[in-house]
Parts: structure tokens; C-alpha cells; sequence
């Protein structure tokens, strides 16, 4: 395994989680899916994670049927996060996903 360096003050962890995106989406390399956007991206939900505590209250204003056991199990992480609200709310994992980046763009 390899170890959990930064290279470049970019961490392991979020280089992954940017060729996951990649490999995952197959989309061009242009616009919102570039690979400083994703790793932008990435970064502040590494922040996120850091601060989960404070920044789960705003979640939980956002979608209050979440409750505080599914918050607990998400713990920063951005896919969960989108997991739950999908099942609490009954809706598309895109629209999910729609309604966390609205939410990310007025929460930065």
C-alpha cells in the first residue's frame, strides 16, 4: 500500500478521489469536471470533514429529515452525504447530488 503522502501539498487521498471522478464520470476534461475544479472540490470536503461537527448543523438546516445517526454515519464524507438525502428524500442520486452542489456554491 502505498503511504499517505502529500505530493505537492496535494494528498493522496484527494488525487484519488479526483481520478475516481474520472473514472467514474468518462467526461471530457474541460470545464466543471477539470482536474483542478474536482480537486478544488476535494479539498474543501477534506475541510468539511475536519469541521463535520460545525458544518453538519448547516446540513441539518438545509435537510432536516436527516437525522443526527445518519449525519453521524456521513462524518464529511460528500458521497454519503448524497447517499442519505437521496433515501430521506426520495429523490435521483443526480438530484441529490444537484441539491448538495446548490448547496456547496452558497455555503463556501
Amino acid at each position: 500500500m502505498w503511504p499517505l503522502k502529500s505530493l505537492d501539498g496535494i494528498s493522496y487521498r484527494s488525487g484519488m478521489a479526483v481520478a475516481r471522478a474520472f473514472f467514474f464520470t468518462g467526461r471530457e476534461h474541460s470545464g466543471r469536471n477539470d482536474p483542478a475544479t474536482l480537486l478544488e472540490h476535494t479539498m474543501n470536503w477534506d475541510r468539511v470533514e475536519g469541521n463535520w461537527k460545525q458544518v453538519s448543523g448547516k446540513i441539518k438546516q438545509q435537510w432536516g429529515k436527516l437525522t443526527d445517526d445518519a449525519l453521524t454515519q456521513v462524518n464529511g464524507k460528500r458521497d454519503q452525504l448524497v447517499g442519505k438525502i437521496q433515501d430521506a428524500y426520495g429523490v435521483t442520486r443526480d438530484d441529490a447530488d444537484r441539491q448538495v452542489k446548490d448547496w456547496e456554491s452558497r455555503n463556501q
